[in-house]
């Protein structure tokens, strides 16, 4: 194997590594890309379930109400019945 052999198959290596650099960084730039879709979907699905949450904790506190409310008209009519 003569220089320019060596020398051909040494530019085919960096070629070859050339290209598997550039599709590396091409997986790398999308994969960046995806992170950041990602990333602004948790921060909205973050949002959305603090708003689920806060209207979960104003149900639960109506229902205790009602629950309330329903118990004092359980008590009045439990006083009314037993009136002779």
């Amino acid at each position: 194997m003569n220089i320019d052999d060596r020398l051909e198959k040494l530019a085919d290596r960096v070629d070859a590594l050339t290209r598997s650099v550039e599709l590396l960084t091409s997986f790398h730039r999308d994969n960046e890309q995806r992170m950041a879709r990602l990333m602004e979907r948790a921060d909205r699905n973050e949002e959305r379930m603090g708003q689920m949450i806060g209207h979960m904790e104003q149900m639960i506190d109506a229902v205790t109400r009602l629950a309330n409310i329903a118990g004092a008209h359980e008590r009045r009519i439990t006083d009314l019945e037993d009136q002779p």
